[in-house]
């Protein structure tokens, strides 16, 4: 009895069973909230530090902050921008990404980081791995467990540009629609001559 009222023990019975699925299920959608979190702020930090990245290799500048260092600009040639590997930029790229991802990551912790390098486009794949373990739900948010984000992004070097550009005219200059156009050009000196 509760307050002078009868209370059936069906109730209780019922409550046994359905109390524990509302909180699976709220605690469900707690933990894919915060997964979708963290899959955003990965997915941000990546196009971030790729868009650092291609800053970094047009002009020399800091990283972290961005700001350009205008007297190092003519400090290297153009060729030792053509023959570079980016090593250091990566280094700094990989460094950046793991400071702002373990600041800003709620329910991982970075497990990977792996930059790979191509002439013209650079791809990032961060790996994560979840912090909380559902031992009776593990079958169901297996795939939730360890996350791959990847993100391509293409480098605009300008000594890239400089070698098409040679390769082009290179390839024109060999053609005999070329030898026409510098005829056609010779010609109409010759008349304004």
């Amino acid at each position: 009895m509760v307050n002078g009222k009868k209370v059936q023990a069906s109730i209780t019975v019922e409550a046994v069973f359905v109390f524990p699925i509302v909180l699976f299920i709220l605690i469900a959608l707690l933990y894919f909230s915060l997964y979708l979190h963290d899959q955003t702020v990965v997915s941000c930090v990546i196009d971030e530090a790729n868009e650092r990245l291609n800053q970094a290799v047009r002009q020399p500048s800091n990283y972290e902050t961005g700001a350009i260092s205008y007297d190092k600009i003519t400090s290297e040639s153009l060729l030792c921008r053509f023959n570079g590997d980016y090593s250091v930029e990566i280094k700094s790229m990989k460094e950046f990404i793991k400071t702002r991802l373990n600041k800003r990551l709620m329910l991982g912790d970075v497990e990977k980081i792996e930059v790979k390098k191509d002439r013209t486009s650079i791809s990032t794949t961060v790996i994560t791995k979840s912090r909380i373990h559902f031992f009776p739900a593990l079958e169901y948010l297996k795939n939730y467990h360890t996350s791959v984000n990847t993100a391509e992004c293409e480098v605009n070097n300008t000594s890239e540009y400089v070698r098409a550009a040679s390769v082009t005219l290179d390839i024109v200059s060999q053609t005999k629609a070329f030898d026409k156009v510098v005829d056609v050009i010779n010609k109409i000196d010759n008349v304004l001559k």
